[in-house]
């Protein structure tokens, strides 16, 4: 008799997606008004950390003869870029990246290449190793920003400042729609004024305001750019119906419960037998939203997880804004100081999850406060899909967890929550198969599954 999780994991199966059962990557190396095709790309390595970068890390591996290598592509080491073509089963799409050689181990000026002619230097192969830059970020690091933002919300300030400048960066050419996803920030406020740094990196405005005199969540926030696929599967069809470049901006360790039935959400199913690791049937679109097999043999629990504030302690401040309420008063038109309240303002506390005392100084960004518990509150998971389809997740993406828990005699099914803090995926073309690491910040522990009963 199959156990509540395997139940589950076996109708998904019925539903899966057989056709990626092949991913392979060519590159072709762009060089002066050359376009090099690369005789062998080994390995693809995409890392996409959403809690640090702005932009994809990757690196190719690559086999060519050195003659091409020291002839037609080193002179031009500064100025390379790289097309990349990527096929995951029956989805083939092509990036263009600026590459950076990272340990060619070659040298064109040297005498040794200087004596042999291309021919000579063609009989022996040589590794590449390049690493590639996403051109809109790139270009988005230029964009600066300067001056000061009257009347206005921090998402309407974010939305017109950031989302204009990351429309002009993505390229028209590279048959990507540019898209900005700004999850709505908790700090509503109305600022009379927002004034910011001189030749502030536009990328950083939303960084910028979580950590000064603003705040966006209490939960901290992420901002990250990747290529994200929309895809459909139809009568055992797997076909592309989009393809957006996207700017997200989200809060880092909470996941929004209100906002599962509103957005995309990827369905995780932990199973525990090892066998089911190398399965090509582990990945469905079920209601347009991907659901993933994961097998894993450790025995994961959320008993550690808090729902609730650890070690709710209090901590005291003045809330800056409180202030003028406090310590002035107008009477006939005339301001005057009320001195006894002047260094009183108001005081407010924030539960922290570290052990304060006392007043922590004058403060008005409330919402930075509360990160380092959220983050605290949670745990990081770990976990492998195999013959993967990397940009179909997306940076702050909800994920739902399943899986089992209880005695032998009585197993449940329970969800956790969490939030999609990043991937690495690596593409080995020997093999024709994608394997990618999920990482997730599991921010509320499990409640049983009301299907599973």
């Amino acid at each position: 008799m199959l156990k509540p999780l395997e139940t589950k994991i076996h109708n998904l199966m019925s539903k899966a997606i057989t056709t990626l059962r092949k991913s392979v990557v060519n590159s072709f190396i762009i060089a002066g008004e050359n376009r090099i095709a690369v005789n062998q790309t080994v390995e693809v390595t995409i890392e996409r950390n959403y809690n640090a970068d702005y932009g994809d890390k990757i690196v190719i591996r690559t086999i060519m003869p050195l003659g091409k290598l020291v002839k037609d592509i080193l002179p031009f080491r500064n100025e390379l870029k790289v097309s990349l073509e990527m096929s995951f089963g029956p989805l083939h799409y092509v990036n263009t990246y600026r590459g950076i050689i990272l340990n060619d181990g070659h040298n064109s000026d040297n005498e040794m290449f200087k004596n042999n002619n291309a021919n000579s230097l063609n009989v022996e192969m040589g590794f590449l190793n390049l690493q590639l830059i996403d051109l809109e970020i790139e270009t988005m690091m230029t964009k600066r920003i300067r001056g000061t933002v009257r009347k206005n919300t921090l998402q309407k300030t974010i939305n017109s400042l950031v989302s204009n400048a990351w429309s002009d960066s993505v390229n028209p050419n590279a048959k990507f729609v540019p898209a900005c996803s700004l999850v709505k920030p908790e700090n509503e406020k109305v600022y009379d004024h927002i004034t910011f740094p001189l030749d502030l990196p536009t990328i950083d405005i939303p960084l910028w305001l979580q950590a000064h005199d603003y705040g966006l969540f209490r939960s901290g926030v992420g901002v990250y750019g990747q290529n994200v696929l929309d895809v459909s599967f139809n009568d055992n069809v797997l076909d592309i119906k989009s393809k957006t470049k996207s700017l997200h901006m989200f809060p880092l360790y909470e996941c929004r419960m209100e906002d599962l039935d509103k957005e995309k959400v990827l369905h995780l199913y932990l199973n525990q037998d090892k066998h089911m690791n190398a399965t090509e049937r582990n990945f469905a679109i079920i209601d347009g939203e991907p659901h993933v097999v994961i097998a894993t043999s450790d025995n994961i629990t959320f008993s550690d997880i808090s729902n609730k504030v650890k070690r709710a302690n209090k901590d005291m401040y003045v809330d800056s804004d409180a202030i003028p309420n406090r310590s002035m008063e107008v009477t006939d038109g005339k301001i005057n100081t009320k001195k006894e309240n002047f260094m009183k303002g108001e005081t407010s506390e924030v539960l922290l999850g570290v052990e304060e005392e006392g007043l922590h100084g004058i403060k008005s960004n409330t919402y930075n406060l509360t990160v380092n518990n959220f983050k605290e509150r949670g745990k990081f998971l770990l976990l492998e899909w195999n013959h993967s389809l990397p940009d179909l997740v997306f940076p702050g993406m909800l994920v739902k967890l399943f899986y089992q828990d209880g005695d032998l005699s009585n197993k449940k099914v329970k969800i956790a929550y969490g939030v999609l803090h990043g991937t690495v995926t690596k593409i080995h073309n020997s093999q024709q198969m994608s394997v990618t690491n999920l990482i997730v910040f599991v921010s509320h522990k499990g409640e049983e599954d009301e299907n599973s009963k």
